[in-house]
């Protein structure tokens, strides 16, 4: 007789939740997704990530229409990098590439902020805050740095919360439509270059190249990194009054940094945070649920470390 396949309920359905859905999927398993936001695109905020020794298995996790959906996405090769493999994309591209078997599959449920959990001999029952509740074999919390499903493990101890790092993160990106604009940073180096002052850091990236023809309309993005001791308090954590404060404590970054922030529009994307982390302890999965990426081990702004993290996680 045969029995049925196990259910695996990811929480959170970011990067990390549906890469290990797609490992998931591949390995015989059914999967489901649960995440708190309305939809795959209630946060516009974007940024691109490297992937680059994570890549093998990367593509080895994905479905075989994810994957040709991804290679296509990626366009015909306009520059190489000395890096071995390396690969650019951004975050919202690459999510709405790997989600798309999922959503149509009806997989994925939004709007579902996750409350308790209970245990039994056989399975895990999960209580959602609209009063919903969901039965699975298996739960992997994939929620990010600031993880729920961390916390209900740790009955909401103090040691589940993430803490603040006491470093501030801007992003921003921006089409300037005008070639001249976009070459200082090809120039600089054709995907990524980072500069380290005395009070800040900065890194400039091509984040788009829609069209290999027109450097016009590629898009690029910007970060900028701080003590938070050092710098007044943002007025802002986003839009147009976040980012003058940006252009005002930017006057020191050198060339071509401070010119990609100066040139940014008050209407172009603009967001600044505080990032956390939190140091990993032992936690007790009581055999059927467990963490991964962000809630696992968030990590700080550093070449993409996290996304490859995340990315052996998945299949691990």
């Amino acid at each position: 007789m045969e029995t049925e396949s196990p259910t695996v309920a990811i929480i959170g359905a970011g990067l990390t939740g549906l890469l290990t859905a797609h490992g998931l999927k591949k390995a015989g398993f059914n999967v489901v997704l649960f995440d708190r936001d309305a939809s795959l695109d209630a946060r516009t905020r974007d940024w691109p990530l490297s992937a680059h020794w994570a890549l093998p298995t990367l593509k080895a996790l994905l479905s075989d229409s994810a994957l040709a959906n991804f290679s296509q996405a990626s366009g015909e090769v306009m520059f190489r990098s000395a890096m071995p493999g390396l690969r650019r994309v951004t975050r919202q591209r690459l999510r709405r590439v790997m989600a798309a078997g999922f959503t149509a599959a009806g997989a994925i449920h939004w709007n579902k902020q996750l409350e308790k959990i209970d245990f039994s001999d056989r399975s895990v029952r999960l209580v959602f805050a609209d009063g919903t509740t969901a039965e699975a074999g298996y739960v992997l919390g994939t929620d990010g740095a600031s993880s729920k499903v961390r916390a209900l493990l740790f009955g909401d101890d103090e040691v589940a919360q993430a803490k603040p790092s006491g470093l501030m993160c801007a992003t921003g990106y921006v089409t300037h439509h005008n070639a001249a604009k976009v070459e200082p940073v090809i120039k600089l180096h054709p995907l990524a270059a980072v500069t380290v002052g005395t009070t800040s850091s900065s890194g400039l990236a091509v984040m788009c190249a829609d069209d290999p023809d027109d450097m016009s309309a590629w898009t690029i993005a910007w970060i900028k990194i701080w003590c938070r001791s050092r710098f007044p308090e943002p007025p802002a954590t986003k839009g147009a009054e976040a980012l003058a404060f940006i252009k005002a404590t930017s006057k020191d970054v050198i060339e071509p940094f401070r010119s990609q922030i100066e040139w940014t529009r008050d209407s172009d994307p603009c967001y600044i945070d505080e990032m956390r982390t939190w140091v990993p302890v032992t936690w007790d999965t009581r055999g059927r649920v467990t963490l991964a990426g962000d809630a696992a081990h968030p990590m700080l702004v550093y070449r993409g470390q996290g996304f490859q993290h995340a990315v052996l996680d998945a299949e691990r």
